[in-house]
Formats: structure tokens, sequence, C-alpha cells
């Protein structure tokens, strides 16, 4: 958990933020003066977008290579947020060598996908 001067001070871009995302998040990110939403996915060419954070809030198909999070770096920022329970588009060897601590829902919905399919196949 991040606490005091760096709670206070912490400044997000939320990137994949889609019009649900924004809707439900905005409430949240409002206790982050200076945060922000940036619609497109995260990849190579459009972490930039970053500017003015010091925390990315990424999610399950945002790209967090070691090209991003160097970008990432350069723009000062040194939290990476998942609001999803994988990380394997993570580089967690450059994040570890850049400094910047990655946090990560560990677990939800652990009954989601079987209940889907189950419901799938009762369509049939």
């Amino acid at each position: 958990r991040i606490k005091g001067e760096a709670h206070d001070k912490m400044k997000i871009a939320v990137f994949s933020a889609a019009a649900y995302v924004r809707e439900f998040m905005q409430p949240l990110l409002s206790r982050f003066p200076g945060s922000f939403f940036v619609e497109e996915f995260c990849n190579a060419s459009t972490a930039h977008r970053c500017e003015g954070a010091n925390a990315v809030c990424l999610f399950v198909n945002d790209d967090a290579s070691r090209s991003v999070l160097e970008e990432f770096r350069l723009k000062g920022v040194r939290v990476v947020l998942l609001r999803c329970a994988g990380f394997d588009r993570v580089d967690m060897h450059a994040a570890q060598e850049f400094g910047m601590t990655v946090l990560r829902v560990p677990a939800y919905s652990p009954y989601a996908v079987a209940e889907h399919a189950v419901s799938l196949v009762m369509t049939l």
C-alpha cells in the first residue's frame, strides 16, 4: 500500500480508458488531483501519453514491455498499477531494474470464466 506523501502526490495516467472505465474510475481518480485518462491502449507508440503522471494504470491488453517501461521511466513514472490479475505483459525484470513498483489485482472473480462458459453452453 502506498502511504503518506507518495500517496498525496500520486498522479495517475489510466490507459485503455473506454467510456465505462472513465465512468467507474472517475470517483477514484478525483482523489488524485492531476490524474487523467488515456483512451488508447498502452504500447510503444502511446506510452508517451503518460506525461505528467508518476503512476500508470494498465489493463489486460496493455503493453508494459521493456521499451514501454523505459518510456515511462523517462517520463517519471515510478508505479505501474494493473487493473487485472495477470502480469504476463509486464517486463518485471525491467521494472525492477528501473526501480518501479508493480501492483496488481492478485485474484478476483475466480468463478467468472467457468460461469460464463456454462452460460454459453446453456444457450446451445
